[in-house]
């Protein structure tokens, strides 16, 4: 049991990698998951900061690899804080996340500041169902003293999704989101060989 622990325990790398999301990389974390030409560059045509540097992008590589990491370790030895999680987003967004998942997704305990984030004029709010075997990170231990706490949950990418919609409600469209298992386990190792060879 001890050397299981020190396995699962985070490595410095890891909570760095969950640092630096928290802070001001998580768009070019995230954008590492279903990154497209067009993507990039229409963040960057709405003045989005996006990393050019090889070095920062390698570094950008290995926080997606070790955010992902610590994620698996939390979801193998505990249970989100909530079985339903709530997500700030819009309705073009929440379309996008439909059969399946790229993307790490922040949500919160707290409707009120999902709320905050959700888009002006397309509000939409997304409450998360996540079902076994869903990596997950509570990042309240991680968090500055100085920033406010959101009772942040992030959601792995990879995972299968089936978004259903509900009714509006004070301007906000509300759906629900079930999350299962991620699409990397269903595949077999000679599919995973194969996707590190494009990756790569």
């Amino acid at each position: 049991l001890k050397e299981a622990n020190t396995i699962l325990r985070f490595s410095e790398e890891e909570i760095t990698a969950i640092q630096r999301y928290l802070g001001f990389k998580h768009l070019n974390i995230n954008i590492l998951a279903d990154f497209g030409l067009n993507t990039y560059q229409s963040l960057k045509d709405t003045a989005w900061s996006i990393d050019e540097d090889p070095e920062e992008i390698a570094q950008n590589i290995q926080d997606f690899v070790n955010l992902y990491s610590a994620m698996y370790k939390e979801s193998k030895t505990s249970n989100p804080p909530h079985s339903i999680l709530v997500r700030g987003t819009s309705n073009a967004r929440i379309h996008s996340i439909q059969g399946k998942n790229l993307q790490f997704l922040s949500t919160t305990t707290s409707e009120a500041i999902a709320k905050t984030f959700s888009e002006y004029g397309d509000d939409a709010i997304a409450h998360m169902r996540v079902g076994a075997g869903v990596p997950f990170l509570d990042t309240t231990p991680y968090r500055s003293e100085n920033v406010r706490d959101e009772f942040e949950i992030v959601l792995a990418p990879f995972c299968s999704t089936r978004v259903e919609r509900g009714g509006t409600h004070n301007g906000y469209t509300h759906y629900q989101v079930i999350m299962q298992k991620t699409i990397l386990e269903e595949k077999k190792p000679e599919e995973l060989d194969a996707l590190y060879d494009e990756i790569m």
